[in-house]
């Protein structure tokens, strides 16, 4: 009503607020008589809340922290539904991925069936060589367990030594992960790591340098400084350094791959071995043959225990310690441990 607000305006605490003079008030007040519209205003609704936080501040602060909370609250819901969204998200595409692996590879044994293969001698590499063949026209309508499987295979051939057969397959799954995930996602990292160790044992170094550096950059801002995948591709690099002959920079590049695997991955981590075993082989390059043998047998004794005698990488360290041995002309124990590989 505009008698409250004429005495409202006449009460205001704030000078500027008020009347300016009685007469203005006077003047308010006869218009009001007569029916015509006054000069003041009601106070604003910021104006009215200021008021009433002053008056009781410490409800308003109060209600101001629940407020807070409350928000917060409801942010904190918000990104924790995000995530499990895209959580199960990626558990129904890795089951998927996985059952269609599974049928892909159920179908490539087939060639091994009587009924099919009719007499023929039945190889693991016709097997390979036939899915191989299949990979492409199969799985085209499924591009992430193509690239999967593209992986897998392409291992398998490097590991066999048929790198041209190898080669092409890495290079396709590293093609559609990058297509798929982006060039930062750790699943193409990891494929990148393959492509460049095969790229490494072909003699390509300095593509296989290209790649490394690349990946190591993208790594350190995915994975982190201290994250498997860095080390991992940091371990690797050094590698291509010794084949390069750049010595100085791969044994920095090795013992500080070794440190920080250590630290963070643990001392008998798989992968924190199997840099300390190519530092060994450096120092054993580089003629520092006591510090390769003090980490090379520690390398074997955990291996011994923890994979046995006669798994592939416990054979290897026993060659490789075999190796520094000769080089030391400490011919006795260097056959002892070649007999036993």
């Amino acid at each position: 009503p505009d008698i409250e607000t004429i005495v409202g305006k006449a009460l205001e605490k704030e000078t500027g607020r008020r009347y300016g003079t009685a007469a203005e008030f006077a003047g308010d007040i006869g218009r009001f008589l007569t029916s015509q519209p006054i000069l003041a205003r009601p106070p604003s609704a910021v104006s009215q809340k200021k008021k009433l936080v002053a008056r009781h501040r410490v409800p308003a602060a109060m209600a101001g922290v629940l407020l807070l909370a409350l928000v917060g609250f409801v942010a904190g819901m918000s990104v924790l539904y995000v995530r499990a969204v895209r959580a199960e998200a990626e558990t129904s595409r890795q089951a998927e991925t996985a059952t269609r692996a599974l049928d892909f590879m159920t179908g490539m044994f087939e060639v091994s069936d009587p009924s099919e293969a009719r007499g023929n001698v039945v190889t693991a590499r016709s097997v390979l060589d036939a899915g191989a063949r299949r990979i492409d026209l199969d799985l085209a309508d499924q591009p992430v367990v193509q690239a999967t499987l593209m992986g897998t295979m392409g291992e398998v051939y490097y590991n066999l030594g048929l790198y041209r057969e190898s080669g092409r397959l890495l290079e396709s799954a590293l093609a559609n992960r990058r297509a798929l995930l982006g060039d930062d996602h750790l699943d193409t990292l990891a494929a990148v790591q393959r492509l460049a160790q095969l790229y490494e044992d072909q003699g390509r170094l300095d593509d296989a340098e290209r790649l490394l550096d690349d990946a190591l950059d993208r790594a350190e801002r995915v994975d982190g400084p201290d994250g498997r995948a860095t080390i991992n591709l940091r371990a690797q690099l050094a590698g291509v350094y010794d084949d390069q002959g750049r010595l100085d920079e791969a044994e920095a590049a090795h013992t500080a791959a070794v440190a920080a695997a250590r630290e963070h991955l643990g001392a008998e981590d798989h992968d924190t071995l199997s840099m300390v075993s190519d530092l060994a082989a450096h120092y054993n390059e580089t003629g520092r043959m006591d510090e390769a043998e003090s980490l090379m047998v520690e390398i074997l004794r955990i291996r011994r225990e923890r994979l046995g005698p006669d798994h592939p990488e416990t054979l290897r360290c026993i060659n490789n310690l075999a190796l520094i041995y000769q080089f030391q002309g400490r011919y006795d124990p260097a056959e002892e441990l070649f007999l036993e590989v």
